[in-house]
């Protein structure tokens, strides 16, 4: 960024807009940063405090993460939830109002959670379990409706999307573990928020995914 702003020409009026605009990035990324630290900071002080040996362990991971991520870059599927999270909660931050969507969670997460399953970093459990708390966060985000919408609206929904399954680049099945991982999840806490929406293609979505979510939308 520093070397990007000393290559302007504040001679040339495009450039004066670059540099707006450069500046205007540099808030925001160390708003991010300094955003995340705080959280570090707080998972440190009660660290301190904690006696439990496993929540003591729990705490300082979360520091960690929260001292990486998103500035750095994740480095493994902790760090990568952490990071989606930290984002997803900056949205609603930056805008209050329903639709941030998460994407195609199984698909862009998928190689932190191989990578560190091939590793012995990880379980399933564990990673269901961070996916089950994801589901309950993104829950907990809610807005005031008035009357009208709140009827057309139950449960306070925001509409913040997760997609699984599709195809990938090449038009083949892009579902993996993780897609089911994700529908075990949500049969496990039943929790409003996220809206799962499987992608189906007629010939590669697999039939065994499709009864997965099909079991998921028999609960309600």
């Amino acid at each position: 960024m520093k070397a990007r702003l000393e290559k302007l020409d504040l001679a040339n009026p495009k450039d004066m807009g670059v540099e707006n605009f450069l500046n205007a990035l540099s808030i925001v990324i160390n708003a991010v940063k300094a955003f995340a630290e705080r959280y570090a900071d707080e998972a440190d002080k009660l660290a301190e405090k904690e006696s439990r040996v496993t929540r003591k362990k729990e705490l300082q991971q979360i520091a960690e993460a929260c001292r990486r991520v998103p500035y750095y870059g994740a480095r493994n599927f902790f760090e990568a939830m952490q990071s989606l999270w930290f984002i997803h909660n900056l949205f609603h931050i930056e805008g209050t109002g329903p639709g941030y969507t998460i994407g195609r969670f199984d698909h862009y997460m998928y190689p932190y959670y191989k990578s560190d399953l091939e590793k012995g970093m990880i379980t399933q459990e564990e990673a269901q379990e961070l996916i089950e708390h994801l589901y309950i966060n993104m829950t907990n985000v809610l807005f005031l409706y008035n009357t009208k919408t709140a009827q057309g609206s139950a449960g306070f929904t925001q509409y913040q999307t997760m997609c699984l399954g599709g195809v990938d680049e090449f038009g083949k099945d892009a579902s993996n573990e993780l897609s089911y991982l994700c529908l075990e999840a949500a049969k496990a806490v039943r929790t409003t928020q996220p809206d799962i929406v499987l992608l189906c293609h007629p010939r590669e979505t697999p039939y065994k995914i499709k009864m997965k979510a099909a079991e998921l939308v028999q609960l309600g």
